[in-house]
Protein backbone atom coordinates (compact mmCIF):
# COMPACT_ATOMS: atom_id res chain seq x y z
CA UNK A 1 0.00 0.00 0.00
CA UNK A 2 2.97 2.37 0.61
CA UNK A 3 5.28 1.93 -2.08
CA UNK A 4 3.08 4.05 -4.62
CA UNK A 5 2.63 6.50 -2.22
CA UNK A 6 6.86 6.92 -2.41
CA UNK A 7 7.34 6.70 -6.35
CA UNK A 8 7.96 9.41 -8.42
CA UNK A 9 5.09 11.93 -9.13
CA UNK A 10 3.79 13.29 -12.44
CA UNK A 11 3.58 11.80 -15.55
CA UNK A 12 3.04 14.41 -18.54
CA UNK A 13 0.49 13.74 -20.77
CA UNK A 14 0.66 15.00 -24.70
CA UNK A 15 2.67 13.45 -27.84
CA UNK A 16 5.63 13.75 -26.18
CA UNK A 17 4.79 12.04 -22.74
CA UNK A 18 7.30 8.96 -23.40
CA UNK A 19 10.07 11.01 -23.54
CA UNK A 20 9.73 14.26 -21.05
CA UNK A 21 9.07 14.09 -17.16
CA UNK A 22 8.16 16.56 -15.33
CA UNK A 23 9.89 17.81 -12.07
CA UNK A 24 7.24 19.86 -10.42
CA UNK A 25 9.15 21.00 -7.69
CA UNK A 26 11.55 22.35 -9.75
CA UNK A 27 8.76 23.01 -12.78
CA UNK A 28 11.41 22.05 -15.30
CA UNK A 29 11.08 19.54 -18.26
CA UNK A 30 14.10 17.15 -18.06
CA UNK A 31 14.72 14.51 -20.56
CA UNK A 32 13.46 10.76 -19.10
CA UNK A 33 15.52 7.77 -20.51
CA UNK A 34 14.32 4.51 -21.26
CA UNK A 35 16.78 2.98 -18.48
CA UNK A 36 15.03 5.37 -15.52
CA UNK A 37 11.56 3.93 -16.54
CA UNK A 38 11.82 -0.06 -17.90
CA UNK A 39 11.96 -2.29 -15.62
CA UNK A 40 11.00 0.05 -12.52
CA UNK A 41 8.44 -1.77 -10.56
CA UNK A 42 6.14 -0.83 -7.96
CA UNK A 43 5.60 -2.53 -4.85
CA UNK A 44 1.95 -1.57 -3.20
CA UNK A 45 0.21 -3.43 0.00
CA UNK A 46 -1.73 -2.04 3.25
CA UNK A 47 -1.85 -0.99 6.65
CA UNK A 48 -3.91 -3.69 7.51
CA UNK A 49 -1.50 -6.63 5.84
CA UNK A 50 -1.83 -7.12 2.91
CA UNK A 51 0.40 -6.78 -0.60
CA UNK A 52 -1.67 -7.05 -4.03
CA UNK A 53 0.30 -8.88 -7.00
CA UNK A 54 -1.17 -8.45 -9.91
CA UNK A 55 -2.56 -6.57 -12.80
CA UNK A 56 -2.92 -3.64 -11.05
CA UNK A 57 0.20 -2.86 -8.85
CA UNK A 58 3.27 -5.05 -9.66
CA UNK A 59 3.39 -3.61 -12.75
CA UNK A 60 7.00 -3.06 -15.37
CA UNK A 61 6.64 0.70 -16.48
CA UNK A 62 8.44 1.83 -20.11
CA UNK A 63 8.65 3.69 -22.70
CA UNK A 64 6.81 0.78 -24.93
CA UNK A 65 3.40 0.28 -22.73
CA UNK A 66 1.18 3.13 -24.60
CA UNK A 67 2.27 5.91 -22.09
CA UNK A 68 0.71 3.84 -18.62
CA UNK A 69 -2.23 4.52 -19.60
CA UNK A 70 -3.48 1.32 -17.47
CA UNK A 71 -5.20 -1.72 -18.06
CA UNK A 72 -7.46 -2.47 -15.02
CA UNK A 73 -11.31 -2.47 -15.30
CA UNK A 74 -13.61 -1.61 -12.46
CA UNK A 75 -13.56 -5.49 -11.03
CA UNK A 76 -9.88 -5.47 -10.80
CA UNK A 77 -9.52 -2.35 -9.43
CA UNK A 78 -12.69 -3.09 -6.95
CA UNK A 79 -10.87 -6.28 -5.79
CA UNK A 80 -7.59 -4.46 -5.23
CA UNK A 81 -8.87 -1.52 -3.48
CA UNK A 82 -11.32 -4.20 -0.98
CA UNK A 83 -7.62 -6.10 -0.74
CA UNK A 84 -6.25 -3.40 0.69
CA UNK A 85 -8.77 -2.20 3.05
CA UNK A 86 -9.44 -5.71 4.68
CA UNK A 87 -6.68 -6.97 6.56
CA UNK A 88 -5.90 -7.28 10.54
CA UNK A 89 -8.00 -4.78 11.37
CA UNK A 90 -10.77 -7.33 11.19
CA UNK A 91 -9.35 -8.71 14.34
CA UNK A 92 -11.00 -6.14 16.33
CA UNK A 93 -14.59 -5.88 14.81
CA UNK A 94 -15.76 -8.68 17.14
CA UNK A 95 -15.08 -6.87 20.38
CA UNK A 96 -16.63 -3.37 18.78
CA UNK A 97 -19.24 -5.39 18.27
CA UNK A 98 -19.98 -6.15 21.78
CA UNK A 99 -19.04 -3.19 23.00
CA UNK A 100 -21.77 -1.27 21.09
CA UNK A 101 -24.46 -3.97 20.47
CA UNK A 102 -25.50 -5.09 17.18
CA UNK A 103 -27.76 -2.40 16.24
CA UNK A 104 -25.23 0.30 17.03
CA UNK A 105 -22.22 -1.61 15.91
CA UNK A 106 -24.36 -1.89 12.20
CA UNK A 107 -25.05 1.66 12.43
CA UNK A 108 -21.60 2.98 13.28
CA UNK A 109 -20.21 -0.04 10.37
CA UNK A 110 -22.63 1.89 7.73
CA UNK A 111 -21.55 5.70 9.03
CA UNK A 112 -17.81 4.50 8.91
CA UNK A 113 -18.44 2.66 5.19
CA UNK A 114 -20.23 5.48 3.87
CA UNK A 115 -17.93 8.23 5.16
CA UNK A 116 -14.54 6.47 4.00
CA UNK A 117 -16.11 6.14 0.50
CA UNK A 118 -16.89 9.44 0.41
CA UNK A 119 -13.59 10.47 1.51
CA UNK A 120 -12.27 8.07 -1.60
CA UNK A 121 -14.86 10.38 -3.83
CA UNK A 122 -13.39 13.68 -2.35
CA UNK A 123 -10.24 12.13 -3.24
CA UNK A 124 -11.09 11.13 -7.08
CA UNK A 125 -12.48 14.66 -7.30
CA UNK A 126 -9.35 16.16 -6.27
CA UNK A 127 -7.68 14.35 -8.70
CA UNK A 128 -9.40 14.71 -11.84
CA UNK A 129 -9.43 18.84 -11.19
CA UNK A 130 -5.60 18.61 -10.71
CA UNK A 131 -5.21 16.13 -13.73
CA UNK A 132 -7.36 18.60 -15.79
CA UNK A 133 -5.95 21.96 -14.54
CA UNK A 134 -2.32 20.60 -14.95
CA UNK A 135 -2.40 18.57 -17.59
CA UNK A 136 -0.06 16.26 -15.74
CA UNK A 137 -0.91 12.53 -14.19
CA UNK A 138 -1.38 12.16 -10.52
CA UNK A 139 0.13 8.82 -9.63
CA UNK A 140 0.27 9.25 -5.52
CA UNK A 141 -0.83 10.99 -2.73
CA UNK A 142 2.54 12.77 -2.82
CA UNK A 143 1.32 14.08 -6.09
CA UNK A 144 -1.93 15.54 -5.31
CA UNK A 145 -0.43 17.75 -2.08
CA UNK A 146 2.34 19.19 -4.01
CA UNK A 147 -0.09 20.07 -6.58
CA UNK A 148 -2.79 21.38 -4.18
CA UNK A 149 -0.01 23.25 -1.15
CA UNK A 150 3.01 23.37 -2.92
CA UNK A 151 6.22 21.28 -0.90
CA UNK A 152 4.93 22.50 2.20
CA UNK A 153 2.26 20.33 1.11
CA UNK A 154 3.80 17.07 -0.30
CA UNK A 155 6.61 17.19 3.07
CA UNK A 156 3.26 17.30 4.99
CA UNK A 157 2.08 14.46 2.97
CA UNK A 158 5.22 12.57 2.99
CA UNK A 159 5.94 13.04 6.97
CA UNK A 160 2.29 11.74 7.48
CA UNK A 161 2.59 8.33 5.10
CA UNK A 162 6.16 7.75 6.59
CA UNK A 163 5.13 8.10 9.99
CA UNK A 164 2.00 6.37 8.94
CA UNK A 165 4.12 3.37 8.44
CA UNK A 166 6.48 3.55 11.17
CA UNK A 167 3.01 3.23 13.23
CA UNK A 168 1.73 0.12 11.69
CA UNK A 169 4.70 -1.32 11.76
CA UNK A 170 4.93 -1.24 15.30
CA UNK A 171 1.40 -2.04 16.04
CA UNK A 172 1.97 -5.22 14.00
CA UNK A 173 5.15 -6.36 15.89
CA UNK A 174 2.94 -6.34 19.00
CA UNK A 175 0.36 -8.35 16.96
CA UNK A 176 2.96 -10.96 15.67
CA UNK A 177 4.21 -11.20 19.01
CA UNK A 178 0.86 -12.58 20.64
CA UNK A 179 0.08 -14.67 17.83
CA UNK A 180 3.19 -16.15 17.73
CA UNK A 181 2.89 -16.98 21.25
CA UNK A 182 -0.44 -18.40 20.66
CA UNK A 183 0.96 -20.48 18.39
CA UNK A 184 3.79 -22.43 20.47
CA UNK A 185 5.03 -20.63 23.84
CA UNK A 186 7.78 -20.46 24.84
CA UNK A 187 9.62 -18.83 23.92
CA UNK A 188 7.03 -16.43 25.66
CA UNK A 189 5.70 -12.91 23.97
CA UNK A 190 8.68 -10.65 24.76
CA UNK A 191 11.02 -13.75 23.06
CA UNK A 192 9.00 -13.58 20.25
CA UNK A 193 8.95 -10.12 19.79
CA UNK A 194 12.79 -10.30 19.82
CA UNK A 195 13.71 -13.01 17.24
CA UNK A 196 11.27 -11.22 14.80
CA UNK A 197 12.51 -8.13 15.42
CA UNK A 198 16.09 -9.78 14.54
CA UNK A 199 14.39 -11.07 11.53
CA UNK A 200 13.05 -7.81 10.44
CA UNK A 201 16.53 -5.92 11.08
CA UNK A 202 18.18 -8.00 8.58
CA UNK A 203 15.24 -7.85 5.45
CA UNK A 204 15.40 -3.99 6.31
CA UNK A 205 18.94 -4.39 4.30
CA UNK A 206 17.66 -5.31 1.32
CA UNK A 207 17.30 -3.18 -1.75
CA UNK A 208 16.08 -5.30 -4.48
CA UNK A 209 12.36 -5.65 -4.67
CA UNK A 210 12.55 -8.85 -6.80
CA UNK A 211 12.18 -11.24 -3.65
CA UNK A 212 9.68 -9.04 -1.71
CA UNK A 213 7.26 -9.46 -4.76
CA UNK A 214 7.53 -12.65 -5.23
CA UNK A 215 6.54 -13.67 -1.64
CA UNK A 216 4.01 -10.81 -1.76
CA UNK A 217 0.94 -12.86 -2.51
CA UNK A 218 1.05 -14.96 0.35
CA UNK A 219 0.05 -11.95 2.22
CA UNK A 220 -3.01 -12.09 0.18
CA UNK A 221 -3.59 -15.72 0.49
CA UNK A 222 -3.30 -15.22 4.17
CA UNK A 223 -5.63 -12.43 4.48
CA UNK A 224 -8.22 -14.17 2.78
CA UNK A 225 -8.71 -16.69 4.91
CA UNK A 226 -9.23 -14.85 8.18
CA UNK A 227 -12.73 -14.96 8.19
CA UNK A 228 -13.30 -18.87 7.96
CA UNK A 229 -11.55 -19.11 11.51
CA UNK A 230 -13.12 -16.48 12.98
CA UNK A 231 -16.74 -18.30 11.70
CA UNK A 232 -15.55 -21.51 13.18
CA UNK A 233 -14.58 -20.08 16.40
CA UNK A 234 -17.30 -18.07 16.70
CA UNK A 235 -19.73 -21.01 16.58
CA UNK A 236 -17.82 -23.17 18.35
CA UNK A 237 -17.53 -20.33 21.29
CA UNK A 238 -21.37 -19.52 21.02
CA UNK A 239 -22.11 -23.58 22.18
CA UNK A 240 -19.13 -23.54 24.54
CA UNK A 241 -20.58 -24.01 27.95
CA UNK A 242 -17.48 -22.09 29.32
CA UNK A 243 -18.63 -19.07 27.49
CA UNK A 244 -21.85 -17.41 27.44
CA UNK A 245 -23.09 -14.61 25.25
CA UNK A 246 -24.25 -11.34 26.90
CA UNK A 247 -27.80 -11.03 27.87
CA UNK A 248 -27.78 -7.47 26.21
CA UNK A 249 -25.82 -7.72 23.21
CA UNK A 250 -29.06 -6.63 21.03
CA UNK A 251 -29.65 -3.72 23.13
CA UNK A 252 -28.97 -0.31 21.81
CA UNK A 253 -25.41 0.52 22.89
CA UNK A 254 -24.67 -2.75 24.10
CA UNK A 255 -22.44 -3.38 27.32
CA UNK A 256 -22.69 0.78 27.62
CA UNK A 257 -26.91 0.34 27.66
CA UNK A 258 -28.81 3.16 26.26
CA UNK A 259 -26.31 5.72 27.70
CA UNK A 260 -23.50 5.64 25.41
CA UNK A 261 -20.39 7.65 26.46
CA UNK A 262 -19.03 9.52 23.86
CA UNK A 263 -15.63 8.68 24.97
CA UNK A 264 -16.20 5.33 23.45
CA UNK A 265 -17.93 6.16 20.23
CA UNK A 266 -15.53 8.55 18.71
CA UNK A 267 -12.85 5.82 19.20
CA UNK A 268 -14.74 2.84 17.88
CA UNK A 269 -15.53 4.76 14.62
CA UNK A 270 -11.80 5.65 14.72
CA UNK A 271 -11.19 2.34 14.62
CA UNK A 272 -13.91 1.51 12.15
CA UNK A 273 -11.84 4.17 9.75
CA UNK A 274 -9.08 1.85 10.05
CA UNK A 275 -10.78 -1.08 8.56
CA UNK A 276 -11.73 1.30 5.33
CA UNK A 277 -9.43 3.68 4.50
CA UNK A 278 -8.00 3.68 1.10
CA UNK A 279 -6.93 7.13 0.61
CA UNK A 280 -3.30 6.96 0.13
CA UNK A 281 -3.74 4.36 -2.85
CA UNK A 282 -7.03 6.17 -4.69
CA UNK A 283 -3.90 8.28 -6.75
CA UNK A 284 -2.15 4.57 -7.99
CA UNK A 285 -5.48 2.42 -8.18
CA UNK A 286 -6.99 5.36 -10.34
CA UNK A 287 -4.22 5.54 -12.84
CA UNK A 288 -3.73 2.22 -13.85
CA UNK A 289 -7.34 1.97 -14.36
CA UNK A 290 -8.38 1.91 -18.27
CA UNK A 291 -11.40 3.83 -18.07
CA UNK A 292 -10.39 6.60 -15.06
CA UNK A 293 -13.78 7.99 -15.16
CA UNK A 294 -14.97 4.29 -13.42
CA UNK A 295 -13.04 4.93 -10.41
CA UNK A 296 -16.16 5.66 -8.16
CA UNK A 297 -18.25 2.55 -9.61
CA UNK A 298 -14.60 0.31 -8.13
CA UNK A 299 -14.37 2.77 -5.05
CA UNK A 300 -18.48 2.14 -4.66
CA UNK A 301 -18.15 -1.74 -4.81
CA UNK A 302 -14.96 -2.66 -2.80
CA UNK A 303 -16.88 -0.50 -0.10
CA UNK A 304 -19.78 -2.77 -0.34
CA UNK A 305 -17.95 -5.73 -0.59
CA UNK A 306 -15.63 -4.66 2.49
CA UNK A 307 -18.45 -3.50 4.37
CA UNK A 308 -20.64 -6.64 4.32
CA UNK A 309 -17.15 -8.63 4.82
CA UNK A 310 -17.07 -6.54 8.31
CA UNK A 311 -20.40 -6.66 9.12
CA UNK A 312 -20.52 -10.81 9.24
CA UNK A 313 -17.49 -10.96 11.08
CA UNK A 314 -18.15 -8.45 13.50
CA UNK A 315 -21.73 -9.65 14.35
CA UNK A 316 -20.89 -13.45 14.68
CA UNK A 317 -18.04 -13.02 16.25
CA UNK A 318 -19.81 -10.54 18.91
CA UNK A 319 -22.99 -13.54 18.85
CA UNK A 320 -20.62 -16.43 19.35
CA UNK A 321 -17.81 -14.88 22.18
CA UNK A 322 -19.72 -12.47 23.57
CA UNK A 323 -18.11 -10.65 26.89
CA UNK A 324 -15.48 -12.96 26.67
CA UNK A 325 -14.21 -11.69 23.38
CA UNK A 326 -10.91 -9.81 23.47
CA UNK A 327 -9.24 -6.68 21.06
CA UNK A 328 -6.86 -9.27 19.27
CA UNK A 329 -10.36 -12.44 18.61
CA UNK A 330 -7.36 -15.01 18.43
CA UNK A 331 -6.60 -14.94 22.00
CA UNK A 332 -10.39 -15.30 23.01
CA UNK A 333 -10.87 -19.05 20.97
CA UNK A 334 -9.49 -21.16 23.87
CA UNK A 335 -11.26 -22.68 26.68
CA UNK A 336 -10.66 -24.26 29.98
CA UNK A 337 -10.26 -27.34 27.53
CA UNK A 338 -7.27 -25.36 25.88
CA UNK A 339 -6.55 -23.50 22.72
CA UNK A 340 -8.74 -24.45 19.47
CA UNK A 341 -7.73 -26.07 16.20
CA UNK A 342 -9.65 -22.71 14.39
CA UNK A 343 -7.56 -19.98 16.81
CA UNK A 344 -4.26 -21.75 15.75
CA UNK A 345 -5.30 -21.78 12.10
CA UNK A 346 -6.05 -17.89 12.24
CA UNK A 347 -2.86 -17.06 14.64
CA UNK A 348 -0.53 -18.62 11.53
CA UNK A 349 -2.39 -16.98 9.14
CA UNK A 350 -1.87 -13.33 11.01
CA UNK A 351 1.73 -14.33 12.11
CA UNK A 352 2.42 -15.19 8.29
CA UNK A 353 1.21 -12.65 6.81
CA UNK A 354 3.15 -10.07 8.92
CA UNK A 355 6.39 -11.58 8.35
CA UNK A 356 5.56 -11.04 4.84
CA UNK A 357 3.79 -7.58 4.99
CA UNK A 358 6.66 -6.19 7.31
CA UNK A 359 9.57 -6.98 5.40
CA UNK A 360 8.05 -4.79 2.03
CA UNK A 361 6.67 -2.10 4.20
CA UNK A 362 10.46 -1.53 5.38
CA UNK A 363 11.61 -1.85 2.23
CA UNK A 364 9.49 1.03 0.54
CA UNK A 365 9.77 3.46 3.43
CA UNK A 366 13.79 2.87 3.08
CA UNK A 367 13.53 3.18 -0.73
CA UNK A 368 11.07 6.11 -0.52
CA UNK A 369 13.56 8.28 2.03
CA UNK A 370 16.56 7.27 0.04
CA UNK A 371 15.28 8.46 -3.66
CA UNK A 372 14.06 11.53 -2.17
CA UNK A 373 17.75 12.38 -0.46
CA UNK A 374 20.80 10.14 -1.04
CA UNK A 375 22.17 9.09 2.67
CA UNK A 376 26.22 7.93 3.06
CA UNK A 377 26.82 4.08 4.33
CA UNK A 378 26.63 5.12 7.53
CA UNK A 379 23.24 6.93 7.87
CA UNK A 380 21.16 4.71 6.00
CA UNK A 381 22.55 1.88 8.06
CA UNK A 382 21.67 3.96 11.39
CA UNK A 383 18.37 4.88 10.21
CA UNK A 384 17.15 1.43 9.30
CA UNK A 385 18.56 -0.22 12.81
CA UNK A 386 16.93 3.19 14.60
CA UNK A 387 13.38 2.06 12.93
CA UNK A 388 13.37 -1.55 13.72
CA UNK A 389 14.88 -0.38 17.29
CA UNK A 390 11.97 1.90 17.61
CA UNK A 391 8.99 -0.62 16.55
CA UNK A 392 10.81 -3.18 18.33
CA UNK A 393 10.88 -1.34 21.71
CA UNK A 394 6.94 -0.20 21.58
CA UNK A 395 6.33 -4.39 21.00
CA UNK A 396 8.60 -5.01 24.21
CA UNK A 397 7.84 -2.25 26.55
CA UNK A 398 4.03 -1.55 25.53
CA UNK A 399 2.85 -5.51 25.01
CA UNK A 400 -1.06 -3.97 24.34
CA UNK A 401 -2.35 -4.30 20.81
CA UNK A 402 -5.85 -2.66 21.01
CA UNK A 403 -4.35 -0.11 23.00
CA UNK A 404 -1.25 0.52 20.75
CA UNK A 405 -3.88 0.29 17.80
CA UNK A 406 -5.92 2.56 19.23
CA UNK A 407 -3.19 5.29 19.99
CA UNK A 408 -2.31 4.58 16.13
CA UNK A 409 -5.73 5.28 14.64
CA UNK A 410 -6.32 8.28 16.21
CA UNK A 411 -2.52 9.92 15.56
CA UNK A 412 -2.13 9.09 12.46
CA UNK A 413 -5.32 7.55 10.69
CA UNK A 414 -7.29 10.27 11.18
CA UNK A 415 -5.41 12.85 9.26
CA UNK A 416 -4.77 10.40 6.51
CA UNK A 417 -7.92 9.26 5.88
CA UNK A 418 -10.27 12.68 7.11
CA UNK A 419 -7.94 15.78 6.88
CA UNK A 420 -6.10 15.12 4.04
CA UNK A 421 -8.86 14.22 1.37
CA UNK A 422 -10.92 17.43 2.77
CA UNK A 423 -8.26 19.34 2.68
CA UNK A 424 -7.24 18.61 -0.97
CA UNK A 425 -10.70 18.32 -2.15
CA UNK A 426 -11.72 21.72 -1.08
CA UNK A 427 -8.25 23.82 -2.42
CA UNK A 428 -8.32 21.84 -5.79
CA UNK A 429 -11.61 23.13 -6.33
CA UNK A 430 -10.87 26.19 -5.05
CA UNK A 431 -8.14 26.47 -7.97
CA UNK A 432 -10.21 25.23 -10.76
CA UNK A 433 -12.11 28.57 -9.96
CA UNK A 434 -15.68 26.29 -8.76
CA UNK A 435 -15.40 26.63 -4.78
CA UNK A 436 -17.92 24.33 -2.89
CA UNK A 437 -20.86 24.86 -1.83
CA UNK A 438 -22.53 25.82 0.91
CA UNK A 439 -24.32 22.46 1.64
CA UNK A 440 -20.96 20.71 0.46
CA UNK A 441 -18.45 22.89 2.79
CA UNK A 442 -20.99 22.57 5.77
CA UNK A 443 -21.15 18.49 5.27
CA UNK A 444 -16.82 18.87 4.73
CA UNK A 445 -17.26 21.01 8.23
CA UNK A 446 -18.98 18.21 10.17
CA UNK A 447 -16.62 15.14 9.09
CA UNK A 448 -13.64 17.66 10.11
CA UNK A 449 -15.33 18.08 13.37
CA UNK A 450 -16.12 14.55 13.81
CA UNK A 451 -12.09 13.52 12.72
CA UNK A 452 -11.10 16.03 15.08
CA UNK A 453 -13.15 14.88 18.38
CA UNK A 454 -11.77 11.17 17.12
CA UNK A 455 -8.35 12.50 17.22
CA UNK A 456 -8.32 14.42 20.72
CA UNK A 457 -10.94 11.84 22.17
CA UNK A 458 -9.48 8.46 20.92
CA UNK A 459 -5.82 9.79 22.02
CA UNK A 460 -7.08 10.36 25.40
CA UNK A 461 -9.17 7.01 25.59
CA UNK A 462 -6.56 5.31 24.24
CA UNK A 463 -3.67 6.30 26.50
CA UNK A 464 -5.91 6.18 29.69
CA UNK A 465 -6.86 2.60 28.53
CA UNK A 466 -2.85 1.54 28.10
CA UNK A 467 -2.28 3.42 31.62
CA UNK A 468 -5.06 0.93 33.49
CA UNK A 469 -3.49 -1.79 31.65
CA UNK A 470 -0.08 -1.43 32.75
CA UNK A 471 -1.04 -1.08 36.07
CA UNK A 472 -3.20 -3.85 36.10
CA UNK A 473 -0.09 -6.33 35.10
CA UNK A 474 1.70 -3.69 37.79
CA UNK A 475 3.97 -2.07 35.18
CA UNK A 476 2.91 1.19 36.79
CA UNK A 477 1.51 2.13 39.85
CA UNK A 478 -2.52 2.02 40.07
CA UNK A 479 -3.97 5.47 39.01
Amino acid sequence: RFGPSFAPCFRPVGPRAMSLEVDRSQQLTVPRSRSHSQGESFLSHNPHGNTIAGNSYLQTYGPDDKEHLGTSGIPATAMTITTIMIGAGVLILPQQFNKLGMPLGFILLVVSCWTSAYLCFTMNEAIDRVQKRTGTFVTTLDDLALACFGLLGKWVAQFILRAFVVGKIACYIVLIGRNLEYIMCPPYYRGWVMLSSGLFLLTAFVKSAKLLEKVSIIGVICSAIYALPIVVGSFQAHFDPDIAAPSDMWRLGGSYGFTIPMEQLLPSFGLFLFGFGPIEVIATAKRNMADQQRMPMAITAAHLITGSFYLMVGALGAWGFGDTVLGNVTESMKSSHGKWAAGYCLAVAVAVNLLVTIPISLYCLFTAITKTRKLPLAADSALRVSVIAFCSCIGLYVPYFMQVLQIFSSTLIVPLTVFVPLACGAKSANDNGRPYSCKRMALDGVLFIIGIGCFIVGLVDAVDDLIKEMARDGVVQSM
